[in-house]
């Protein structure tokens, strides 16, 4: 499930809620630590240019398909990629599921 970058950066698969691997997460090394020790990672959302947590969103082990992947819980992908540290990769095995 986790392959560290380097000591401050780890990467997971991406899950989603119907089970297919969507591609592949970068988190805050710290993140993983919290995820293997609760199997989850709760986060606030800033909202706009201020820093004011107007929600909490979560990354959580999958109980599906993958075990070895996280679903991400309320936040889109755009969302989570404005948090420092953090990113996503798009699989292959993905787009060329929604191509035509």
């Amino acid at each position: 499930m986790v392959k560290s970058l380097t000591e401050t950066r780890t990467t997971f698969k991406l899950q989603s809620y119907h089970g297919a691997i969507l591609g592949m997460i970068t988190t805050p090394w710290h993140w993983a630590e919290v995820i293997r020790l609760k199997g989850e990672f709760s986060f606030f959302l800033p909202h706009g240019k201020e820093h004011f947590p107007v929600r909490c969103a979560q990354l959580v082990e999958s109980s599906g398909l993958h075990p070895d992947a996280l679903e991400l819980i309320g936040c889109t992908l755009e969302e989570f990629e404005r948090l420092p540290g953090c990113s996503f990769a798009l699989g292959a095995a993905y787009l060329r599921s929604v191509l035509p």
